[in-house]
């Protein structure tokens, strides 16, 4: 399966929850920002008529703005993902609940419902102990396949082989009160 028709296919899975989504082509890192161009959303009239998108995009991105998701970005700094993987553990908080991935720089991308009244902004640059992490509530996310190089996004939790959510109200909104209040 090529990365085009990898990226329509995660598309789709995403739509049938609610989510929209843009592809893009992303040839450059710039610390952790990927500098993107061209970004076209994922329509209907793209589903049906796939050469609209461009053989040569090689990164899917989440219409957060526009959607109920938001993408809990635990960077990939030394301890970051580790002192995470602590902290939910203290809370009692099952990752697998989540849908998750692993990033480009071997962060996570944790994507939760949050259907109260939505933060408008995005926060980031937060720490707590070694944890350095971005909430992301606008704007875009950027998912599985998308490749760079030989960095990939790679599913985990929930996201392999047949996305294992079938409804928005399936993702869980628990941990937003544990972990993302500004401190």
């Amino acid at each position: 399966m090529t990365q085009h028709d990898q990226i329509l296919e995660q598309a789709s899975k995403w739509r049938e929850i609610g989510v929209f989504t843009y592809a893009c082509k992303v040839d450059l890192e710039w610390g952790i920002r990927k500098l993107h161009k061209n970004s076209i959303k994922i329509t209907d009239a793209v589903f049906s008529n796939p050469a609209l998108l461009p053989e040569d995009y090689n990164f899917l991105a989440l219409d957060l703005e526009n959607s109920e998701i938001v993408c809990l970005d635990i960077e990939g700094n030394p301890g970051s993902v580790e002192d995470f993987m602590d902290f939910i553990e203290e809370k009692s908080i099952n990752l697998s609940d989540f849908l998750v991935e692993k990033t480009l720089n071997n962060g996570l991308h944790i994507y939760f419902r949050y259907n109260k009244v939505r933060r408008r902004e995005n926060i980031f640059a937060m720490e707590l102990k070694r944890i350095r992490f971005d909430v992301l509530c606008r704007g875009k996310a950027f998912t599985f396949p998308s490749y760079l190089g030989k960095k990939r996004y790679i599913p985990m939790f929930n996201m392999e082989g047949k996305f294992d959510i079938d409804k928005i109200v399936d993702i869980p909104e628990a941990i937003y009160n544990e972990f993302f209040k500004k401190r």
